[in-house]
């Protein structure tokens, strides 16, 4: 009579993590997990993921301690799905060969129904921008809390309907992106929130930890943090007259300009703000590229540009040897300061330069991408 005798048993994948759990467009996501394979060191270790549906990318894990996998031969094993354009789905699923020989798979349903993740849309998502701001406010609007003379922002959501903001961020530092967290408010749709930047957070809810400069600075919207932090809109601007704002025309618009008649909390109308007195009005006067933030980038960049006439632009980014990786195209209806996002989703960490063109001009800046 023979006797059954016992095998190895197969690797098992425990303790599967991912960081972050909800990326945001163009961050990649780290997957780490712990692997048994009987006190003995599994041979092999792979992610397999697809993006949108398509076929999958089989991507390796490392157990060498050089991965963010802990330390060397400990069982931990890393392996990295690279970010991905706004909106695409990525569906992943891990599996093992132990030293048995046999396959084993996490999670078990792989792979007919994996793990997914999405990259959100940050328009889509959040359909926000800081529509208008003043950041010296001698007699425009008084802080209803003290009856001062406050900075203010104001936020226009542009979709129809209804956007909670809970769990946002607002800056006056855009390597700060948690400076200030919004409460738990609610901005129904085509509809302005002010928000008074007056560093006297302890007067309300809707008073921030900061104030604008009067000199020039930069000012953020961040999602919140559990999504990824990634910049809703973001500009930078330079020195600010009294009682004159910058916003937007139209509403939610790419134009920005002066506005020597303020709207805090209303809709933006343009009061005569023409070519000839775009100094007057703290308009651009010439075509300039400013330095891109932030700068190392790692999943988002953005970039100032003051446009002086109507007309087509051009963005075009180039790797270190030359070669032209990225290019973008747009017209603008109205000269004054735009708040360019360079399209740098995917790209390998290294050294680039962005190169603005537009009636015979063309300006450079240079700018480094990093993991």
């Amino acid at each position: 009579m023979q006797q059954l005798q016992e095998g190895p048993l197969p690797a098992e994948i425990i303790a599967v993590e991912w960081s972050p759990q909800n990326p945001a467009p163009g961050q990649d996501v780290l997957v780490t997990c712990q692997v048994d394979d009987n006190g003995a060191t599994p041979p092999r270790v792979d992610l397999l993921y697809s993006v949108g549906g398509g076929p999958s990318v089989l991507a390796a894990m490392y157990d060498d301690g050089l991965h963010l996998d802990g330390g060397a031969q400990d069982g931990l094993w890393a392996g990295r799905i690279f970010g991905q354009a706004p909106d695409k789905s990525v569906e992943f699923y891990l599996r093992v060969q132990g030293t048995a020989g046999a396959w084993s798979i996490y999670p078990d349903t792989a792979p007919f129904q994996k793990i997914v993740l999405v990259s959100p849309n940050p328009v889509a998502a959040f359909p926000l921008v800081i529509n208008e701001f003043m950041a010296q406010n001698f007699r425009t609007i008084t802080d209803p809390a003290d009856d001062d003379y406050d900075d203010w922002v104001e936020i226009y959501n542009t979709a129809d309907t209804s956007v909670s903001l809970a769990g946002m961020f607002l800056t006056d530092n855009l390597n700060n992106t948690t400076k200030w967290q919004f409460p738990d408010t609610t901005l129904p749709g085509k509809s302005f929130l002010l928000i008074w930047t007056d560093n006297e957070a302890g007067q309300g809810p809707l008073h921030t930890n900061f104030a604008l400069s009067v000199n020039g600075e930069g000012v953020g919207l961040y999602a919140p943090a559990a999504l990824g932090n990634f910049p809703i809109d973001s500009l930078s601007f330079g020195p600010q007259k009294p009682d004159t704002s910058f916003g937007r025309t139209p509403d939610g618009g790419n134009t920005w300009v002066a506005f020597s008649t303020p709207t805090p909390g209303a809709s933006n109308v343009p009061v005569g703000v023409t070519e000839h007195n775009a100094a007057q009005q703290n308009l651009p006067t010439a075509f300039r590229l400013h330095e891109i933030w932030p700068n190392p980038a790692k999943t988002a960049a953005n970039m100032r540009i003051d446009i002086n006439h109507q007309g087509a632009y051009e963005i075009t980014l180039f790797d270190i040897l030359g070669r032209r990786v990225r290019q973008q195209r747009f017209r603008l209806a109205q000269f004054g300061m735009q708040n360019i996002v360079l399209p740098i989703s995917g790209l390998p960490p290294g050294v680039y330069f962005a190169r603005a063109q537009a009636a015979g001009n063309t300006q450079h800046v240079k700018f480094m991408v990093i993991d």
